[in-house]
């Protein structure tokens, strides 16, 4: 399989990027940052079970959603259909933040976007891969 080349381009994919529960969750979002980060926030998560209460992504009482940063193999993912995901290299995240409401999930999704883009196209600048 050969590697993705995305050099610093942003792809913003349809589907969670991360957590088990992202099915459950109204809010998803997902950004491939070249072939080397993935940004995923999720939230307002409402269980099956209790579709009337909010639930919250732990950390407290009014941390209803949550950004995270992977670093990913440039490797596309297996059996994604072609979607365009990327696999992870680990699932320990390398950045992230929790939040309280759609505009800090939104505004917050797009500073580490900016982050790792950067970070991105200071190490193609180098020379590094």
């Amino acid at each position: 399989m050969s590697k993705v080349d995305r050099k610093v381009m942003r792809v913003e994919l349809g589907c969670a990027g991360h957590f088990i529960c992202a099915k459950d969750c109204h809010f998803r979002r997902h950004t491939q940052i070249g072939s080397k980060y993935r940004v995923s926030t999720v939230g307002d998560l409402y269980f099956h079970h209790e579709p009337n209460k909010r639930q919250t992504l732990g950390g407290g009482d009014n941390v209803f959603f949550e950004t995270y940063v992977f670093e990913t193999t440039g490797e596309p993912c297996r059996d994604n259909e072609g979607c365009g995901c990327v696999q992870v290299k680990a699932w320990s995240e390398i950045d992230g933040r929790r939040w309280a409401t759609y505009g800090e999930a939104q505004s917050g999704h797009e500073k580490f976007v900016a982050k790792y883009m950067k970070a991105c196209a200071a190490a193609a600048k180098g020379g590094r891969k």
